[in-house]
C-alpha cells in the first residue's frame, strides 16, 4: 500500500513530500509599453514576483529610448494607446529589431485590429494581399 505522498507504483503523488525541485525558470528581460499606469504597476508587481526583471513605458518615446538603451527579451506593447498608435510602434519595432518577441496586449481587441497587427508582424499589407517574408512571429 502508499504511503502519504507516494502512488500506488512507489513514485511521488503531487503535493507529495518526496517532490524533486522544479529546474529554474529563466528570467527575463521584460519592457512593457501601455499609457495605462495601473496596468503598468499591476504587470511589473506580477512579474518581478516571478523573478523577471521588468521596465515600463507610457509612451512610444520613452519605450524606445529605454529599448535603445538595453535590448529586451520580451516586449509587450498595448495596441490601444489614447494618441499612440500600437500599430505605428509595432511597425517601428519591426523596422529596427525584426526578430525581438512582442506580445500584443490591449484591453479593447476587436477582430480587425488583432488580423491587421497579424498581417503587419508577417510583413503583409494593409489589405492582406501580397506581401510575405519580413518580421518575426513574436505574436
Amino acid at each position: 500500500m502508499a504511503t502519504h505522498g507516494e502512488t500506488p507504483h512507489g513514485g511521488t503523488a503531487p503535493g507529495g513530500h518526496n517532490e524533486p525541485p522544479h529546474p529554474p525558470r529563466p528570467s527575463l528581460n521584460i519592457l512593457s509599453l501601455d499609457d495605462d499606469a495601473d496596468f503598468r504597476e499591476y504587470i511589473t508587481s506580477v512579474l518581478e514576483t516571478d523573478g523577471h526583471t521588468v521596465r515600463t513605458a507610457a509612451t512610444a518615446a520613452e519605450f524606445f529610448a529605454l529599448a535603445q538603451a538595453r535590448l529586451p527579451d520580451v516586449v509587450l506593447l498595448d495596441m490601444n494607446m489614447g494618441a499612440e498608435s500600437g500599430e505605428s510602434v509595432l511597425d517601428d519595432i519591426r523596422r529596427r529589431w525584426p526578430r525581438l518577441c512582442v506580445v500584443v496586449v490591449t484591453g479593447y481587441p476587436t477582430l480587425e485590429s488583432m488580423r491587421r497587427a497579424l498581417r503587419r508582424d508577417a510583413g503583409g499589407t494593409e489589405a492582406g494581399s501580397g506581401g510575405g517574408g519580413g518580421g518575426g512571429s513574436g505574436l
